[in-house]
């Protein structure tokens, strides 16, 4: 059991996440979305069903024994692994509360999005609505609706502004925050998937991106109006008022990259911008805790480059190859291998519990 336990909870999320993040930039967008939420998603399952496994199994054996009376004999046969019964019920307890949580949280946030898109004024998908801060981001709803601010349309030139229309109407078309939702879900209830969760809400953008590059018919373009947009969303700052311009007013907390939250066109700027800053400030105070420990201060490596660069020259390069494609397969298997374990276990389980039941029955 310990072992079984291990591979579904720790060696197979934690593999799974390293291979993923390595394939992030290497395959398709729109593949590797799909990919990594399915895998997120099995991966969490196999460490619920491990999780209950070993709960039921040592409550089961604990049980039986102490039917049998506390002795050495019968404290032997209940096996090494008894003591795991607490911390797997704890841990599985915390998982489910944890994704019910965002379960609901989640249902909110549509449902809110969903109400304020059907109050928008018109009929149609794209709404213009009167703002000083530039936005512009997709609702999700029956319909949905893209909503463009007054200030982002005056910011942009018509090519631009029909990339950024282009890139919501894929957000919109590709339902992208469903799999959001559902690798964030996942994460929510295994926290070594989360940054799994950030790979798919930065897969969707780029997704998005490309479905916006072919539209347009040019990826240059795409790019440079990705980081026209990113200029003049962080040059405007936070939104001073909530409303249209703020939507993400009403979403819950960590759900703001898409969907029913602003696009990352938007949120992704401030990180892009700030990172030397952030950088220096770091490097900084490295160099004041080596100075007083008396040591001479390391070479601080390069800031990582946040969403938007990394999505700009994503679309300055060509397109990722179809042989990385079976690269794919690792955390294929590894999420189906998690199932396939957990499964085992859990068909394992009808015996004690059968035996269990007998032995009620008889009593």
């Amino acid at each position: 059991m310990v072992g079984e336990l291990v591979l579904c909870a720790l060696i197979a999320p934690l593999l799974g996440t390293l291979v993923m993040r390595l394939l992030a930039d290497r395959v398709a967008a729109g593949i590797a979305v799909v990919a990594f939420t399915v895998s997120a998603c099995l991966l969490a399952l196999g460490t619920a069903l491990v999780l209950l496994a070993g709960g039921i199994h040592t409550t089961t054996t604990l049980l039986n024994t102490g039917r049998r009376g506390w002795t050495a004999e019968a404290w032997a046969d209940a096996g090494q692994d008894v003591w795991l019964s607490g911390p797997c019920a704890l841990v599985a307890v915390v998982a489910a509360v944890s994704a019910a949580r965002a379960w609901r949280a989640q249902r909110t946030a549509l449902r809110a999005a969903g109400d304020e898109a059907a109050a928008l004024p018109g009929e149609d998908v794209v709404v213009v609505v009167p703002s000083e801060h530039p936005d512009a981001f997709t609702l999700p709803g029956s319909p949905g609706r893209i909503v463009v601010t007054e200030s982002m349309r005056a910011a942009l030139s018509p090519d631009e502004l029909g990339v950024v229309l282009a890139h919501e109407r894929a957000h919109l078309r590709g339902r992208h925050h469903r799999y959001v939702d559902a690798a964030r879900l996942a994460a929510a209830g295994q926290p070594l998937l989360r940054p799994v969760a950030r790979l798919v809400e930065y897969g969707v953008e780029r997704w998005a991106d490309e479905r916006a590059a072919v539209e347009v018919g040019d990826r240059v373009r795409v790019a440079r109006a990705i980081g026209t947009v990113a200029l003049v969303t962080a040059a405007a700052g936070p939104p001073s008022s909530p409303g249209f311009a703020s939507p993400g007013s009403w979403c819950p907390a960590g759900h703001a990259s898409l969907g029913s939250a602003p696009s990352a066109l938007r949120i992704a700027a401030p990180v892009w911008l700030e990172e030397p800053a952030r950088s220096a400030a770091a490097l900084s105070r490295r160099a004041r805790r080596v100075e007083r420990a008396g040591r001479p201060p390391l070479a601080g490596r390069a800031p990582r480059p946040g969403p938007v660069p990394r999505r700009v020259r994503a679309l300055l390069r060509p397109l990722p190859a179809s042989s990385h494609l079976m690269l794919l397969t690792i955390p294929a298997l590894l999420s189906l291998g998690s199932c396939f374990f957990a499964g085992n276990i859990c068909y394992d389980l009808h015996l004690p519990l059968a035996v269990a039941l007998e032995f009620e029955a008889q009593l």
